[in-house]
C-alpha cells in the first residue's frame, strides 16, 4: 500500500506539468495561427479557428453551454476535419476539471476524445492531412493519455503519450518554424520519461 501511496503521487507530480501547459500551449498556436494573412493560410480556417478562440475564452470562463454551441457549428461547417471535435472534448474535460463528475460527462469525454483521434487518424490515412491535424492528434492522444492516468492504467498511458510525441515531431517536421510544438514535445517527453520510471519502478 505504501509502495502504491508512492507511485501515485509520483505520478501526480510528473502529470502536473502536463495539465497546466497542454491547454495554454494550444491557446498560443492557435492564437499565432490567427494572427496569420489569408495569403498564407486558407481564410475559411482562419475564421474557424477565431471562432474556436472564442470559444476557448468562455471556457476559462466555466461558460460550458456557450462555448460547446460554437465547437458544435465548427463541427457542422467542418466534419472532416479535428478541430472542432478537440474542443467540444475540452467542454466535456473543463466541466470534469471543475469537479462536475458523473459517468455520463466521463463517457462523453471518451467518446469526444477517441472521435478527435479517429478523424485525425482518416485523414492521415487518406493522405490529405496537414500540421494542424497531427498537432490536434498529438493533443488529443496527450489528454487520452492523462484520462488512461486518472483511472490508473499507467501503461495505456505511457503509450497514449508516446504517441502524441510521434504526432507532434511530425507536425514540427511540417512546420519547423513552430515554437510551441517544441514546448509540446518538452512536455510530453518529460511526461513519459517519469512514466517510464514508474512502470521500471512497478516491476520489481
Amino acid at each position: 500500500m505504501k509502495r502504491r501511496n508512492h507511485v501515485r503521487r509520483y505520478l501526480f507530480i510528473s502529470s502536473f506539468s502536463l495539465i497546466i501547459a497542454l491547454p495554454l500551449l494550444l491557446g498560443t498556436y492557435l492564437n499565432a495561427f490567427c494572427l496569420e494573412s489569408p495569403d498564407s493560410s486558407d481564410f475559411q480556417d482562419v475564421k474557424i479557428n477565431t471562432d474556436v478562440l472564442k470559444g476557448i475564452h468562455l471556457l476559462y470562463n466555466c461558460e460550458f453551454n456557450d462555448a460547446e454551441k460554437i465547437f458544435q457549428k465548427v463541427i457542422t461547417e467542418f466534419p472532416h476535419r479535428p478541430i472542432g471535435y478537440f474542443y467540444l472534448a475540452m467542454v466535456t474535460w473543463s466541466k470534469l476539471a471543475s469537479g462536475f463528475w458523473s459517468p455520463e460527462i466521463v463517457n462523453k469525454y471518451k467518446e469526444r476524445i477517441d472521435t478527435t483521434i479517429q478523424i485525425a487518424n482518416i485523414r492521415i490515412e487518406n493522405d490529405v492531412a496537414d500540421s494542424f491535424d497531427f498537432f490536434y492528434l498529438g493533443g488529443a492522444l496527450g489528454f487520452k493519455g492523462r484520462f488512461e492516468l486518472m483511472k490508473g492504467e499507467w501503461i495505456s498511458s505511457f503509450f497514449a503519450a508516446s504517441n502524441a510525441i510521434e504526432a507532434l515531431k511530425t507536425c514540427l517536421n511540417m512546420d519547423p518554424n513552430n515554437r510551441d510544438v517544441l514546448l509540446g514535445l518538452g512536455i510530453f517527453d518529460y511526461y513519459t520519461a517519469r512514466l517510464s520510471g514508474v512502470l521500471k519502478f512497478l516491476s520489481y
